[in-house]
């Protein structure tokens, strides 16, 4: 009996072998990473930061009931002290660890799929692009029949070439874990990643138009390595687990910074004004003691104020509701423009194509505006989810480990005054342009 021939071309299903969408990620990705959300696998080492952070809280702990028990409950015979100043630091302790460990465990924003698995029934809805509810399928999302609204992944921006997902606003994706993360701060070389532009202008492999830090500065620069330290702060944090800081666990990120400069301002506090005893009663006290508190003084003064200093910031970012990359650079702002007319530009523009005029009426912009500002006390009940009929137990969450964010995180209202701002920019940036292409 004789085989058949095969045809030279068949279109039947498994015919064709795979092949791999260009800039699709198709790295092997480990199955038990938080919340079923696939990522790179870590190694030994990637938690050796964390170990360090751990030995750094722990590591006073010996010194500081030395002094208490030394100073405050031997010498002085003050028990009430000792305990309040006991209950005191392992209660900011206490919270230190328990927003630590949620910052660890929890997944910072893991980005939804554009659609789930339509029941049959719905099959007759795709043809109009939508669903009775509103959604749309893969396929419209790419080939760009969806309605031009927030969930449009047609738009420039909303879509990532790495993970082959969608790219809702301030969302970003790290190469260290392989995935997009909502609402985190960019790459700092995150740009446009087309062929045509500068090499600083390549970054991650999103497609986020006119977004990034390329400005024309030497890699190895302060500038630079200034500029990438800001940025990768609510990016990916070795410290937490080599994890990113992104929607779910930024409320965590913050109550740890909190607790940890409470806890070190109060231990300085503590052991200062027993030094100023020591000095004062020099008999009083054994030779040892002074020794620890001065320690404790010293690398109290430290943490308090690095990790201070950094509270301070992000307090300021939470206030103006702003990450990172949307306070540092202006030119985020370039992908929420209207429309422009057929110029050199495109629409939107693209940061190295601007010339310098027009890089400074972006930055006057940006320091005019900001695009997600509704007021401090929307931008604080947003980040930690916060309202006027939140329940006792939320508030009980807030003050353990910073609870948890308002929303998704895949859509945030904007500045209403925002789209003057932009408006007039558009307007602005045609201006120059026109008259550049005149001279």
């Amino acid at each position: 009996m004789t085989e058949s021939p095969l045809p030279l071309l068949s279109f039947a299903p498994g015919s064709l072998p795979a092949v791999p969408i260009r800039g699709q990620n198709t790295k092997d990705y480990n199955s038990d990473s938080d919340d079923g959300v696939p990522g790179n696998p870590r190694r030994w080492y990637h938690h050796v930061p964390l170990c360090i952070l751990v030995l750094l809280l722990l590591a006073p702990h010996p010194s500081i009931l030395y002094v208490l028990l030394n100073y405050h409950y031997l010498t002085l015979h003050a028990t009430h002290y000792f305990i309040v100043h006991l209950l005191t630091i392992y209660a900011f302790s206490f919270l230190a660890f328990c927003s630590l460990i949620v910052c660890v465990a929890r997944d910072p924003g893991p980005v939804p799929d554009v659609k789930p698995e339509v029941e049959s029934s719905h099959a007759d809805d795709r043809d109009d692009g939508g669903g009775p509810d509103g959604d749309i399928s893969l396929q419209d999302a790419l080939l760009g029949t969806a309605p031009p609204d927030d969930d449009d992944y047609t738009q420039p921006g909303k879509w990532c070439r790495i993970c082959w997902r969608p790219k809702p606003d301030r969302t970003h994706h790290c190469s260290k874990c392989g995935r997009c993360v909502l609402k985190m701060g960019a790459c700092a070389l995150e740009g446009h990643p087309s062929s045509h532009a500068p090499p600083s202008a390549r970054g991650c492999g999103c497609v986020s138009m006119g977004v990034g830090i390329h400005r024309p500065v030497s890699p190895v620069s302060p500038a630079y390595v200034l500029t990438l330290v800001f940025v990768l702060a609510d990016h990916h944090c070795p410290w937490m687990g080599g994890k990113c800081i992104g929607f779910r666990t930024y409320p965590s990120f913050l109550h740890f910074l909190a607790s940890v400069t409470l806890l070190t301002t109060y231990v300085t506090v503590v052991c200062i004004r027993g030094l100023i005893f020591a000095f004062s009663h020099p008999l009083a006290i054994d030779e040892t003691t002074p020794v620890h508190m001065l320690l404790l003084s010293f690398a109290g003064c430290a943490f308090t104020l690095v990790i201070g200093s950094f509270l301070g910031y992000h307090i300021y970012l939470v206030l103006t509701n702003q990450t990172t990359i949307e306070h540092i650079s202006p030119f985020h702002i370039l992908r929420h423009l209207p429309p422009l007319p057929p110029s050199r530009l495109s629409s939107p523009p693209l940061e190295h194509q601007l010339a310098f005029a027009q890089r400074h009426a972006v930055r006057v912009a940006h320091a005019r505006m900001r695009l997600y500002d509704v007021g401090w006390r929307r931008n604080a009940a947003q980040v930690f989810g916060m309202g006027p009929r939140r329940r006792s137990r939320a508030w009980v969450a807030t003050l353990l480990w910073g609870g948890g964010c308002h929303g998704t995180g895949t859509q945030f209202p904007r500045n209403p005054l925002a789209n003057d701002v932009l408006i007039e920019l558009a307007a602005e940036l045609v201006r120059l342009e026109d008259s550049a292409e005149s001279d």
